[in-house]
């Protein structure tokens, strides 16, 4: 509907001027500054009379990737590229490796997303943080996720195994040209962890993606620091959309969801910064 986001969009804010008295606030998070709906929606929500309140949030790191995997190694820059090679090396001099792929529903999604699972799980809580994939529900629902983008064969789990153990994983899936990296993660011994498997095992993810014709790499939301030192990628921002019915009802709601937001960011702050001092003890 190329030719239509702009009828759909006015039609969208119409709708919503109209039942103003039915609802207090229109609040739609990370909406990429790429998107349609970023670009025209605010426009025609103030056309149709309403408020308009835009705020910038996460950011979304990402790079393009070459056409063959030669220049995606000659992208990266001498430095960058030995390091990778070095680490490749590192690992096959000490260890029996090898990289698996999980794409399809025959390959044991289940199993890979428990793997997943203890590999993140196992890394954060090395740091201090607790894991969210402890909740079996939790799991079940990305495994039900996985096997519905399986069968649109847009799923690719990589892990790495090292003497015969995942260790490190990027969880990710390919859609129209775009890796869009959901996790990845890397937990194992001290001195499998000296060789970078996490780095290695996106490298392998990007690769593979470049054989299959994606052009970009989105590491999705977060600011991570090695998005930015091992791959020099740039961020793509996403925005925060809000309006509040006009309604003397849902101004004073709309005042009010604002300030359980906050009080919510500071709660959240502090439980980091809890999480944060359990880090530095460790």
């Amino acid at each position: 509907l190329k030719d239509r986001e702009e009828t759909v969009m006015a039609s969208f804010a119409a709708y919503l001027a109209s039942t103003q008295r039915e609802w207090d606030v229109f609040d739609l998070e990370d909406v990429n500054e790429s998107a349609a709906c970023f670009r025209l929606l605010p426009e025609c929500l103030a056309s149709s009379g309403l408020p308009v309140y835009r705020y910038q949030g996460n950011v979304c790191p990402r790079i393009s990737l070459p056409p063959t995997s030669e220049e995606f190694m000659n992208n990266l820059g001498s430095t960058a590229s030995y390091n990778l090679k070095r680490k490749f090396k590192k690992l096959r001099s000490n260890f029996t490796s090898e990289t698996e792929l999980i794409r399809s529903e025959s390959d044991g999604i289940e199993k890979a997303i428990d793997d997943f699972s203890l590999i993140h799980g196992g890394r954060w809580k090395s740091q201090g943080h607790p894991s969210a994939f402890d909740d079996p529900h939790h799991r079940a629902f990305h495994a039900e996720v996985c096997r519905k983008f399986a069968r649109r064969d847009w799923l690719r789990i990589f892990f790495l195994r090292v003497n015969g153990e995942r260790v490190s994983v990027s969880f990710s899936f390919n859609y129209r040209g775009t890796i869009y990296m959901y996790q990845s993660n890397a937990h194992g011994a001290e001195d499998v962890m000296k060789c970078s498997p996490g780095l290695l095992v996106r490298s392998v993810a990007m690769v593979e993606g470049i054989n299959e014709g994606m052009r970009v790499f989105d590491f999705m939301r977060g600011n991570e620091a090695y998005k930015y030192r091992e791959w020099d990628a740039r961020d793509s921002k996403n925005w925060l959309l809000r309006s509040s019915s006009r309604t003397a009802g849902g101004r004073m709601r709309f005042f009010l969801f604002l300030w359980a937001e906050l009080i919510s960011k500071v709660l959240n702050r502090l439980k980091w910064e809890y999480f944060e001092y359990r880090r530095f003890r460790i």
